[in-house]
């Protein structure tokens, strides 16, 4: 896979439709997924997340799961400590970056942007 390798990324804005206005908020986190084969899993310092990852001719398809495994900085997902996330994207060289949404919540919408620090032998 093209998207196989170490990546940090940072998480760069959520931002939720209420009532038709939009409501964002910088989060400026960030972690580290390994993608290999398909696999996802990495974290950060209050989640971490396991998922699949998917390629075709529209780009980099990841659905991954957010799970919360402490309480040290507030949550960009609200109150859940377990949240399915989907992303869409594109790999340019060794950068990725991707939209997407907490699933079943179109509405909360974030993007992540990711370097490639390592790629995986194989």
């Amino acid at each position: 896979m093209v998207a196989d390798g170490l990546w940090t990324i940072v998480f760069s804005a959520a931002s939720e439709v209420h009532g038709g206005s939009t409501v964002s908020e910088e989060i400026n986190r960030g972690g580290v997924f390994v993608i290999s084969n398909g696999r996802i899993h990495g974290g950060g310092i209050s989640f971490y997340f396991l998922g699949k990852c998917s390629e075709d001719a529209e780009g980099v398809h990841v659905k991954v799961r957010a799970v919360r495994y402490n309480d040290l900085v507030a949550s960009a997902f609200g109150e859940e400590n377990n949240v399915d996330l989907e992303f869409h994207g594109h790999v340019t060289g060794e950068s990725m970056s991707l939209d997407g949404n907490v699933v079943n919540r179109p509405q909360a919408q974030m993007k992540i942007y990711a370097q490639r620090r390592a790629r995986i032998p194989g």
